[in-house]
């Protein structure tokens, strides 16, 4: 699919590995069957590379559960790995969501912690890669919100990602 660093970047909880497999769109990575949501109810995703969005759905309506500051969880990044991995993928592909949040189709450098290792190999993929693949994400989450619930599905590209995370410890000064 891509192979620059422009186009794509590990996560910095990401398992370090290989992982290769059919990629199968997701859409936000989300169960929570106490919001009525699941983007994988009858998504058979073992061995496959699972596609996500950033964030969550309804993004822009004010009554959308998810904004809900107790759902907020279910937006983050950490969260859809560890239910990718929980539901049996090999990897996860996150794909920012500029159909809530226009703007350049780069990865600037992650901001979040590092901490342990989500249990896959994760990557932040972007728009442009995905398109030069033949998938056009965000009318995969416009699907999703005109429907108003998940479409979950198989798409037609396989994904090989290989990621190795080193992480160093290092002596600093505390002030």
């Amino acid at each position: 699919m891509c192979s620059s660093d422009l186009d794509w970047q590990p996560f910095t909880f990401s398992s370090s590995g290989v992982a290769e497999g059919e990629l199968t769109w997701a859409g936000y990575g989300i169960t929570a069957p106490e919001l009525g949501w699941d983007d994988y109810a009858g998504l058979d995703v073992k061995g496959k590379v699972v596609l996500v969005a950033a964030h969550f759905p309804r993004e822009d309506d004010p009554a959308s559960p998810f904004r809900d500051p107790r759902a907020y969880a279910h937006g983050e990044w950490r969260a859809k790995a560890v239910n990718a991995r929980d539901h049996g993928a090999a990897a996860l592909l996150g794909v920012r969501d500029d159909w809530h949040h226009p703007g350049a189709d780069d990865l600037p450098a992650w901001k979040g912690a590092v901490a342990s290792p989500a249990g896959i190999p994760m990557a932040r993929v972007t728009l442009s890669a995905l398109r030069r693949a033949g998938v056009d994400a965000a009318a995969l989450a416009r699907e999703v919100a005109a429907e108003g619930k998940p479409r979950p599905r198989p798409l037609p590209a396989a994904v090989r990602l290989a990621v190795g995370i080193e992480q160093r410890r290092e002596r600093t000064a505390n002030v």
